[in-house]
């Protein structure tokens, strides 16, 4: 009965020695995770950003407001409202100028994103550089640490799909009336 007793004691303590560990190592990683994807477009930054600002053309180009059959989003000036997996997600713009657009993205349960399409354009040619940064704020809960680590991974193909769409829709011959 001791033997067993100290067994489970010293199997107590290893396991919370792991557990400080581990948790003192999550303090390491970082708060937030920065995804950065971008794109050169063949086309004046005026005319990018005019789809970009425009709420309403991101049915035209971004993957997610494209098949409004399963979605059904609502735009608005400065908002759009769209229902995916069953969750209710609400992109807010904060702000808008020249030279991008400032807006988080909202889906219940989940942690807000905040986002930034920026431009960058060479007066001398008709390159548009832009730039899609997601900034995601982690709680200090290790597990959400580490799932950190894989967030990059797992979102960051979806905002590159988005930036070549917008690419390929922008410069694509556009039928004549």
């Amino acid at each position: 009965m001791n033997k067993t007793f100290g067994l489970v004691k010293a199997f107590l303590i290893v396991l919370f020695f792991i557990f400080i560990f581990v948790f003192l190592f999550s303090l390491l990683i970082p708060s937030r995770v920065v995804i950065v994807k971008s794109v050169s477009i063949s086309k004046p930054s005026e005319q990018v950003m005019g789809a970009v600002s425009d709420l309403k053309t991101w049915k035209n180009w971004h993957p997610a407001f494209a098949d409004s059959i399963y979605n059904r989003p609502e735009f608005f000036a400065d908002s759009i409202l769209w229902y995916q997996e069953e969750k209710l997600n609400k992109l807010v713009v904060k702000e808008r100028s020249p030279l991008g657009l400032r807006f988080n993205i909202v889906t219940t349960g989940e942690k807000e994103i905040e986002n930034i399409i920026s431009v960058a354009s060479d007066s001398a040619s008709s390159i548009t550089e832009l730039q899609w940064t997601a900034v995601i704020h982690l709680k200090w809960y290790p597990w959400e640490k580490f799932a950190g680590i894989f967030t990059e991974k797992i979102n960051g193909p979806g905002y590159e799909i988005a930036l070549l769409s917008l690419k390929k829709y922008l410069e694509s011959p556009k039928p004549e009336n």
